[in-house]
C-alpha cells in the first residue's frame, strides 16, 4: 500500500489524519512518507501486520515525513523475522529505543533520524542491519566502554549517529567492519585519539565523518591503507595536529577549519601543492 508523496508535495495534497488501522491488514509493505499523519504509532498496528498476520514475507513498513508522536510501540518488536526496512524518520517520535527491537533479526534497514530520541543505544544492537541510521536525535553516552554493539552485522554498509550526545572514544571496533562503506559520527561529543583499528580492514569505506566532536592528537599515518577507496575523510572543527598521512588518495580532504587558525606549518604533506597525485581536486580546501 502506498500513499508516500515526493518531500516537495504541496500540503494540500498531503493527506492530514491519524494512522488507520483498517488499511493495514495483510499487506506487505506500508509506505507512508511524506504525508502529513499524526498522532502516536498505534499498538494495533503492531499486531494487524505482525507475525499473526496470514501474510509472513519480508515487510517494509515506510512513515518518514511526518507528524507522528509519542514512544516507538515496544511491540515492533514482534514482527521478527517479518520485518526488513523500518523508517520512522523525519517525525516528532520521543524516549528511549525500546530494547524489544532487538528481536527484529530479519531487519536490514533501520532509520530513525531526525526525531527526539534520547536514552543510550540499546545493547546487543540488531545484528542483521546493513543501514543504521540514527542521527540527528538526543541519543547519549558512549559506544565503547558499554559495548554498545557486541553483536553487530560485520556486514554493515552503513553507521550513521551524527548530531546526537555520543561521548567517550570513538571505538576501534569500528575498523573490524569491513563491509563498511560510511561512518558518521559527527556533531556529538567523542574524545581522544583517532583510532589506529579504523584502518584495520575497511576495505569498502568511502567516508569517514568524524567533524565537530573534541578528538585531539594526530590523524594515524595507517589510513593511508584507506587510500584506493576513501573518498571523504572530515576531521573539521576537533583539535588535531601533527602530520597528515603521505598520499591518501582522496577526493576531498578537510582536515582543519581556517577560523581556529592552528599552526600547521612544517606539518602539512609535500603531495598537497604538487602534482604528484593523480586528483587534483586534493589541492583544494
Amino acid at each position: 500500500m502506498n500513499f508516500a508523496l515526493p518531500p516537495d508535495a504541496p500540503a494540500a495534497d498531503r493527506i492530514h489524519a491519524p494512522l488507520p488501522l483498517c488499511w493495514f491488514r495483510n499487506v506487505l509493505g506500508i509506505y507512508l512518507d511524506n504525508n502529513a499523519f499524526y498522532g502516536p504509532i498505534p499498538v494495533e498496528l503492531c499486531v494487524s501486520i505482525g507475525p499473526h498476520c496470514r501474510m509472513t514475507t519480508s515487510r517494509i513498513i515506510s512513515m518518514s515525513g511526518n507528524q507522528l508522536t509519542g514512544p516507538i510501540p515496544p511491540e515492533l518488536g514482534g514482527y521478527s523475522h517479518t520485518l526488513y526496512t523500518l523508517d520512522l524518520s523525519n517525525n516528532k517520535l520521543e524516549g528511549c529505543i525500546p530494547p524489544e527491537l532487538v528481536n527484529l533479526t530479519g531487519l536490514r534497514n533501520l532509520d530513525l533520524s531526525d526525531n527526539r530520541l534520547e536514552g543510550s543505544i540499546p545493547e546487543q544492537f540488531f545484528g542483521s542491519l546493513f543501514e543504521l541510521h540514527l542521527a540527528r536525535n538526543r541519543l547519549s553516552g558512549p559506544l565503547s566502554s558499554t559495548r554498545v554493539f557486541p553483536d553487530l552485522n560485520p556486514s554493515l554498509r552503513v553507521l550513521d549517529l551524527s548530531g546526537n550526545d555520543l561521548e567517550g572514544d570513538v571505538p576501534g571496533w569500528l575498523g573490524c567492519l569491513w563491509k563498511l562503506q560510511c561512518l558518521d559520527l559527527s556533531d556529538n561529543h567523542f574524545s581522544g585519539l583517532i583510532p589506529e583499528e579504523l584502518s584495520k580492514d575497511l576495505r569498502y569505506i568511502s567516508e569517514i565523518n568524524l567533524a565537530r566532536n573534541q578528538l585531539h592528537g594526530t590523524v594515524p599515518l595507517s589510513l593511508d591503507n584507506l587510500a584506493d577507496h576513501l573518498l571523504i575523510f572530515d576531521v573539521s572543527c576537533n583539535n588535531i595536529g601533527g602530520e597528515l598521512p603521505t598520499c591518501m588518495q582522496i577526493a576531498m580532504v578537510k582536515i582543519f577549519d581556517w577560523r581556529f587558525e592552528r599552526d600547521w606549518a612544517g606539518y602539512f604533506a609535500s603531495w598537497l601543492f604538487t602534482d604528484d597525485c593523480e586528483d587534483s581536486s586534493l589541492h583544494k580546501f
